[in-house]
């Protein structure tokens, strides 16, 4: 299944983060929406996870058997200069372990 994610990253918005520790940024990113391919007989029900250093992952909301999901949800998260970040396009199951359908890594 290919993805086309739209993530917009106000990184000209970024401000050292209050009360926090020092070398930490608040980092506003808004998930707009995907283009997913299906390959599959039934459509997916994705979201979005994003995670930073590999810690405290962020979820969008899940958008119900679609291709064309649309979510235009915003984050604040915090992130220092040399932060990896990961966003994942997840497909929910009830039954069985979420899949990955796609992702990015920054």
């Amino acid at each position: 299944m290919e993805t086309k994610l739209s993530i917009c990253m106000d990184e000209n918005n970024m401000e050292q983060a209050q009360g926090h520790i020092q070398g930490f940024y608040q980092l506003s990113i808004t998930v707009e929406c995907a283009h997913l391919r299906n390959n599959a007989f039934l459509k997916p029900t994705p979201y979005v996870e994003i995670t930073v250093d590999d810690q405290n992952s962020r979820k969008t909301e899940l958008v119900k058997t679609t291709t064309q999901p649309k979510w235009n949800e915003t984050f604040t998260l915090l992130v220092t200069p040399h932060s990896k970040m990961n966003f994942s396009v997840m497909d929910h199951n009830n039954f069985r372990k979420d899949t990955i359908i796609g992702g990015k890594k920054s």
